[in-house]
């Protein structure tokens, strides 16, 4: 048994191990390849990642990140790849003090809008003109075209009850390997009111840039069910209610919230706004524009005094359900030229029940409280102020 091989049966045995070496060879030059045309790091959550960039020197391999209980944070994982990839990401429980769900984290692809010209004036172009802006949730695989970068966006949400202390799990991307995903949690609660963020809402430029009408019912649908709801989980108030701009007497002034199915497409302001006044967000904006109410022209010095007077008695009858969260902003960005129209608007909202706050988007410098300080409720100052005005020595 333990004799030389037959020399009539030696290429009967040769074949099969030759078959099996050239098939291990074969997935032995192509695991590797694949392996090391992926390069995958992590960016932090205001970083721009474009489909050019590639692997900053020293770019951390893990995902770190640092949150109170109750709160959001996010981090970017971006995966480049000399061939097409098609993954499908999938997020390990975090483990530590006690346990943070994989459900806890939602995965976002990181999607572009192409400009044509900087937006800011001061800006430059990069690349193509392709600037991340969308968070497209993943549903499903993500292709990963060969040569660009494709950033994924990881937002965790820390369970309210969740224990101080280091969480480990990790990011799957399959054929691109295992990206670490670590959360330090605070011996803190995060507060969802307490500091208070307004963004300002416009569903014309959303409906703009979705390519719909500003009444399409999928788009209302889709603000009021989801949008909103959305925000308000992150702590975020969208400023004045969508979809509920009242009808104005043109004589009067007097404000009309109530629903209008007559109208082009109909329009439930009285619903929207009563859903949106329910949602408990910390600030409301009140729409006392220049350019509101529209009946007669702009009114940018507030000089129809009987008729806005009339109109903010309305608001304030409309929002008083939201007392205490309200504020208009009737001159954005005052300066001396429009510091009596301030003041002119804020006598007229005085004159609400209950009374609507002033909100300015300028500084408390001395020049502005000697001038506007009795009519402001709210200071919100641009960021440009805090060079503009000098501290005393």
């Amino acid at each position: 048994m333990h004799g030389v091989t037959p020399p009539e049966r030696t290429p009967v045995r040769r074949r099969p191990p030759l078959a099996a070496l050239v098939a291990a060879l074969c997935c032995a030059l192509a695991a590797p390849a694949g392996a090391r045309a992926a390069e995958v790091w992590t960016a932090s959550p205001g970083e721009k990642v474009f489909p050019h960039s590639t692997r900053p020197a020293g770019a951390p391999a893990a995902a770190s990140i640092a949150a109170a209980r109750d709160e959001y944070e996010g981090v970017q994982v971006a995966i480049r790849s000399d061939a097409p990839l098609s993954l499908e990401p999938r997020v390990t429980d975090l483990t530590g003090p006690g346990v943070i769900p994989g459900s806890a984290v939602r995965l976002y692809r990181v999607g572009y809008v192409r400009l044509h010209r900087p937006s800011t004036g001061v800006d430059r172009l990069e690349g193509d003109g392709r600037y991340p802006d969308p968070l497209i949730p993943v549903r499903g695989p993500v292709t990963v075209p060969a040569g660009e970068t494709t950033p994924l966006y990881a937002l965790v949400h820390v369970p309210a009850g969740a224990a101080a202390g280091r969480y480990e799990g990790a990011l799957d991307l399959g054929p691109a390997g295992e990206v670490p995903l670590v959360v330090e949690v605070a011996p803190v609660r995060a507060s969802r009111d307490r500091y208070q963020m307004v963004v300002r809402l416009n569903q014309v430029s959303l409906a703009a840039a979705l390519g719909v009408a500003e009444r399409d019912p999928r788009l209302v649908q889709g603000v009021m069910t989801r949008l909103l709801p959305m925000l308000r989980e992150h702590g975020v108030s969208p400023g004045k209610a969508p979809y509920t701009t009242p009808k104005v007497d043109p004589r009067t002034w007097a404000i009309d919230y109530s629903n209008s199915p007559t109208e082009s497409g109909g329009l439930a302001r009285e619903e929207h706004l009563r859903t949106h006044l329910g949602m408990g967000f910390p600030r409301v904006e009140v729409p006392f524009l220049p350019n509101f109410p529209n009946a007669g022209g702009l009114d940018r010095a507030y000089l129809a005094h009987a008729r806005r007077r009339t109109a903010a008695e309305g608001f304030g009858r409309a929002f008083a359900g939201a007392a205490g969260r309200t504020f208009a902003l009737p001159v954005d960005e005052p300066n001396p030229r429009t510091y009596a129209h301030l003041n002119r608007a804020a006598a007229q909202l005085a004159a609400a029940s209950p009374r609507i706050p002033v909100l300015v988007t300028e500084a408390p410098h001395p020049e502005a409280m000697a001038a506007i300080g009795s009519s402001v409720d709210i200071w919100a100052p641009p960021i440009w102020d805090l060079f503009k005005v000098r501290r005393p020595d």
